[in-house]
């Protein structure tokens, strides 16, 4: 099961940096680029992450498992400090959400 998503963008060090620390840590990840997106996609997606964490503006934009985490920086306390693997809340629209990211293939996994 893929536990952490992140949104980034292409010339962003920190997004860089993100993926590389969860590779490091052996994490699997699905990472969408939102330079790549279309603006409907785009906007969507930005929607959501508005709205899923009170419109946070910065990238990395990480999830696990459903509950925003924050960027990197909250990535490298959450693994040190707080991986619990039954932390979730994903609800039906949140799980739309997701499906129709990973159905249009804009994601990489690992």
């Amino acid at each position: 099961d893929i536990n952490f998503i992140v949104f980034g963008k292409s010339y962003c060090k920190y997004c860089s940096m993100t993926v590389k620390l969860l590779i490091n840590e052996n994490k699997k990840y699905c990472y969408v680029n939102m330079n790549v997106l279309q603006n409907k996609q785009k906007n969507s997606i930005q929607k959501f992450i508005e709205y899923s964490t009170n419109n946070y503006k910065y990238v990395p934009v990480i999830f696990y498992n459903g509950v925003f985490i924050g960027g990197y920086n909250e990535l490298k306390i959450f693994l040190t400090r707080y991986n619990n693997l039954n932390l979730s809340y994903y609800n039906k629209t949140d799980m739309k959400i997701i499906q129709k990211i990973n159905k249009n293939k804009l994601i990489w996994i690992s």
